[in-house]
């Protein structure tokens, strides 16, 4: 069975290739950009999980600290997670941190995040109470795919907004 929060077959799977790739990033001293994302991907799992995040104030760093605007989008949409998972009652500072990473993707064009960024927006909103928003976020989100052509996303994201 596909695990839900990553493209991997299972939860163990991820782990385990996201560690072997943190490993084999610091040892090269290789991407260090794609390294810290790779680590914020690790730390949004243990975050879904409801499980300490040992190292949480040195990675909520890591979005000043990207240089590669594709890894910066990216660990902004990372960091955004992890701050809503762990800290569901005051949304703020995740929604600073996503609004970063669309103000970014306009900036770049990169409709594909972009599409993400929007998609994590609206959850943060929903998760806020705040439902207007978030449909908003998500009608946003909908009119890029439509734009590129990405029925599938729009099918999911009308479906995310209708259940709102």
């Amino acid at each position: 069975m596909k695990c839900p929060k990553c493209q991997f077959e299972n939860e163990s799977d991820a782990k385990r290739h996201y560690v072997n790739a943190i490993r084999l990033l610091n040892i090269n001293s290789f991407l260090p950009s794609f390294m810290r994302v790779c680590e914020l991907a690790m730390a949004r799992m243990t975050a879904l999980n409801n499980e300490k995040i040992p190292n949480l104030d040195l990675l909520l760093t890591y979005d000043d600290r990207n240089s590669l605007r594709r890894f910066s989008i990216q660990a902004r949409i990372y960091l955004a997670e992890i701050m809503l998972y762990l800290n569901s009652t005051d949304t703020r500072d995740a929604v600073k941190c996503i609004q970063g990473a669309i103000t970014t993707n306009r900036e770049n064009g990169t409709f594909f995040e972009l599409h993400r960024s929007l998609a994590v927006c609206a959850q943060i909103y929903k998760q806020s109470g705040e439902r207007s928003k978030a449909k908003e976020a998500l009608n946003e989100a909908i009119r890029v795919c439509r734009e590129c052509g990405a029925d599938g996303w729009v099918e999911k994201y009308e479906g995310l907004r209708d259940s709102l």
